[in-house]
């Protein structure tokens, strides 16, 4: 299907379906497509509702056109939200991969410069002193050899360039703010995903079990974060083995009190980046109970824990005895020799 009407066939309020949606990927992003042709159908696609259909075609392409990371370790997770929140909270996901790590987990972590927030995973990493483009075969030596390997999204994901300037200049969420956590270029079995609101949530978990996802939780929180909340309760959608099943998690219920999600800003990589630092030093408060409430889900997804109140008992104990930290610094000190080299 050309573009041209494919834009037609979303304003008209119609689906498009899944091979049509792989040819009109394609023509994004082989550079065929015009910005502003691009744009609009980003703008009826998202007046319209997207399709699982046309989520899972466009992830589909991306996958295809991927510069993917050979990791050869498991358990083999991601830690990735699609931001969108506008909540503008410290690096809660980027934190959570290096607490993972040292639970013994492998992660795969995905991320971009800052979009919706202050920081992005990019920018706190790099703000730390981490080399954040690093070849693929650097990268998948860093997942196996220190638990943590960072995907710089526009490294692997060139082909997306197409639509960069459509969505900068769009400002809205379109289809591309879902696709990163989508689209793991490690092929990560195992996501801890967040996203911005129920109906996404829905859309996102029932693409992973098409994509052949082996676990995952996608997770929305009432207050609307992309995170498993310290300030209300968060729907899980929990996918495992191509089943789905919903249910909440409410903090108190496991001796979390409830915390405004204003203690946990950051306005800055720097100050995200102590805001971490904070948190691998076991400093008491919401920066801290956010981390151990997402390590310990991402710990339960990776098979350490037979529940979730024992994998965040283990994230815990994982931040306190310093071992969070010492893989934060691992995975440092090897970008920086990796770029030495």
């Amino acid at each position: 299907m050309d573009i041209r009407r494919a834009i037609a066939t979303a304003v008209a309020g119609n689906d498009i379906g899944f091979d049509d949606m792989l040819d009109v990927v394609h023509q994004i992003m082989s550079g065929e497509a015009t910005p502003a042709q691009i744009a609009g159908l980003l703008v009826a696609l998202s007046m319209k509702g997207e399709t699982v259909d046309e989520v899972c075609a466009a992830a589909t392409v991306m996958r295809e056109l991927a510069v993917h990371v050979p990791v050869n370790a498991t358990p083999l997770i991601d830690t990735c939200g699609t931001g969108g929140d506008a909540a503008h909270t410290f690096n809660v996901s980027t934190a959570t991969a290096f607490v993972v790590a040292a639970a013994g987990g492998h992660v795969a972590k995905h991320g971009n410069r800052s979009v919706s927030s202050s920081s992005g995973s990019a920018d706190v990493l790099e703000a730390a002193g981490a080399r954040i483009s690093m070849g693929a075969a650097d990268v998948a030596r860093s997942v196996e050899q220190t638990g943590v390997g960072f995907m710089f999204a526009p490294a692997h994901h060139g082909a997306t360039r197409h639509a960069a300037g459509p969505r900068r200049e769009l400002g809205i969420r379109t289809l591309f703010n879902v696709l990163g956590p989508l689209t793991n270029p490690a092929g990560a079995p195992l996501q801890l995903v967040g996203v911005f609101n129920r109906a996404w949530q829905e859309k996102v978990v029932a693409v992973l079990a098409r994509l052949g996802s082996e676990r995952a939780y996608v997770v929305n929180a009432a207050d609307g974060l992309d995170e498993i909340s310290i300030g209300s309760t968060t729907t899980v959608a929990a996918l495992a083995d191509g089943v789905i099943d919903w249910f909440e998690i409410d903090p108190r219920d496991f001796g979390f009190r409830l915390q405004p999600l204003s203690s946990i800003v950051a306005r800055s990589a720097n100050e995200s980046l102590e805001i971490i630092n904070a948190v691998f030093d076991d400093r008491p408060g919401p920066a801290r109970d956010i981390v151990v409430l997402n390590a310990g889900a991402a710990i339960h997804l990776c098979g350490f824990s037979s529940n979730l109140a024992e994998g965040f008992e283990q994230a815990a104990a994982l931040i306190a005895d310093g071992a969070a930290r010492e893989r934060f610094r691992r995975f440092i000190e090897f970008t920086q020799t990796t770029a030495e080299a």
